[in-house]
C-alpha cells in the first residue's frame, strides 16, 4: 500500500483494539443470525436440484452459501485470536 502523506496515523491502544475486535465479532454473528435459510439447509437443496440450475434462485442460493462461508470464516478467525 502506498503511503499517503496526508493521512495522520494514530496508535491504536490495546483497549481500543479489543473493543473494535469485539464489535467486529458481534457484527459477524448478527449477520449470520439474520440469514433466513442457513447453509446447512441450502446445501442439500442445491444438491438435490430444488433450484433449477442456472436460474435466479440457484444463483441466489450459491451467493448466500458463499456469504455464510465468508462470515463463518471471519468468526472462526476471531475465535482463534
Amino acid at each position: 500500500m502506498l503511503h499517503d502523506p496526508g493521512i495522520h496515523r494514530h496508535p491504536c491502544h490495546c483497549q481500543h483494539l479489543s473493543e473494535i475486535l469485539t464489535a467486529f465479532n458481534e457484527t459477524l454473528e448478527i449477520l449470520l443470525a439474520r440469514f433466513a435459510i442457513t447453509i446447512e439447509e441450502l446445501e442439500p437443496r442445491v444438491a438435490c436440484d430444488q433450484y433449477p440450475v442456472g436460474g435466479n434462485s440457484w444463483a441466489a442460493a450459491h451467493i448466500r452459501m458463499g456469504e455464510q462461508r465468508i462470515l463463518r470464516l471471519g468468526v472462526r478467525i476471531m475465535r482463534e485470536d
